[in-house]
C-alpha cells in the first residue's frame, strides 16, 4: 500500500481506489506498527477530501495513541498536523506530544525534524505557543555546530510575542552563527535582517557594532541582487531610524539607504 499511495501519477479514479484500498486495510489494522508506514503517503495524497480525509485523520490520531513513542511516528506528527481539517484541540495535543518527543530526544535528528514541524503550524493557544518558544531555544542550545538552526533562530527573533530576555538569547546564538557561517551563505542577509529587529534597545553596543559592520559589508557585495537587497535595506532603514545621530557610521549608514532608494525609484 505504501507504493501505491506514494505514486503522483495516479488521478481521478485510482487515486480514489487507492484511498479506498487503505482505509479498508486500516480499519482492520490501525493499531499495528506497520500502519505507521501507511498513514503518511496517505495523509498527503492531493485527492483525499471529504469523509475520507476525516476518517484518515481518526485512524491516524487513534494510532499516535498507541504508537507515539516509537520510531518514525514523527512522519505521522508532521503530515497529520498539516491538515486543515484537523480539530484545533487535537492539533494543541499532537504539538504537546511533539514537545515532549523533542524534549526528549534533544540531541538527535528526530528532535531536529519536530521542531521545525512546531515552528511550521499556526496556534491560537498563547501557552502552547511560549512553550514552543521555551524548547525551541533549548534545542538551540543543545545543537551549537548545527549549521541548519538558521531555520529556528530565524522564527524566533521575527516572533513578536518573544520575550526580550529570550529574544537576547536567541540573538548570541545567530551572531555566533554568523561568525561561523560561510560568507556566501544563502540565508546570510536574512539571519542579519533578524537581528535587526531589536537590535538597537537589545544588543550589546559590540554585538550592534558587529551587525552594522555585517550589513554594510552584504549590501556592498550584492548590490545587484535587487529582491534580497531591498530586504536587508529595508531592515537596516528601520535600524536607522532609531540610531543615534553621533554614531560614528551615521553618515555612511545615511547615503547608503539613499544612494539605493534612488536606485529602486
Amino acid at each position: 500500500l505504501n507504493p501505491l499511495l506514494a505514486r503522483t501519477d495516479l488521478v481521478g479514479d485510482e487515486a480514489k481506489k487507492s484511498i479506498e484500498m487503505a482505509l479498508l486495510w486500516l480499519d482492520k489494522h490501525y493499531e499495528t506498527l506497520e500502519a505507521g508506514f501507511v498513514l503518511p503517503p496517505l495523509l498527503t495524497c492531493t485527492d483525499l477530501v471529504g469523509d475520507e480525509a476525516k476518517k484518515s485523520i481518526e485512524v491516524a490520531l487513534l494510532w499516535l495513541d498507541k504508537h507515539y513513542e516509537t520510531l518514525g511516528a514523527e512522519f505521522v506528527l508532521k503530515h497529520l498536523l498539516q491538515k486543515e481539517q484537523l480539530p484545533e484541540a487535537q492539533k494543541n495535543r499532537l504539538i504537546r506530544v511533539s514537545l515532549e518527543r523533542i524534549i526528549a530526544n534533544l540531541e538527535n535528528d528526530e528532535a531536529t525534524f519536530l521542531i521545525h514541524i512546531c515552528m511550521r503550524t499556526w496556534l491560537n493557544d498563547e501557552k502552547l505557543i511560549k512553550d514552543i518558544f521555551d524548547v525551541a531555544i533549548q534545542w538551540l542550545e543543545a545543537h551549537p555546530r548545527n549549521f541548519e538552526k538558521d531555520y529556528v533562530f530565524n522564527k524566533l527573533l521575527r516572533r513578536p510575542r518573544l520575550a526580550n530576555r529570550d529574544w537576547t538569547r536567541v540573538a548570541k546564538i545567530a551572531l555566533n552563527w554568523l561568525e561561523s557561517a560561510p560568507k556566501d551563505h544563502p540565508q546570510r542577509d536574512y539571519a542579519i535582517s533578524s537581528l535587526h529587529r531589536r537590535c538597537v534597545s537589545l544588543l550589546h553596543s559590540t554585538d550592534f557594532e558587529y551587525l552594522i559592520d555585517e550589513t554594510i559589508k552584504w549590501l556592498k557585495e550584492h548590490k545587484d541582487t535587487d529582491k534580497a537587497f531591498k530586504g536587508l535595506l529595508k531592515s537596516l532603514s528601520g535600524t536607522f531610524g532609531k540610531l543615534n545621530t553621533h554614531h560614528p557610521r551615521y553618515k555612511e549608514i545615511k547615503e547608503l539607504i539613499e544612494n539605493k532608494n534612488n536606485r529602486f525609484e
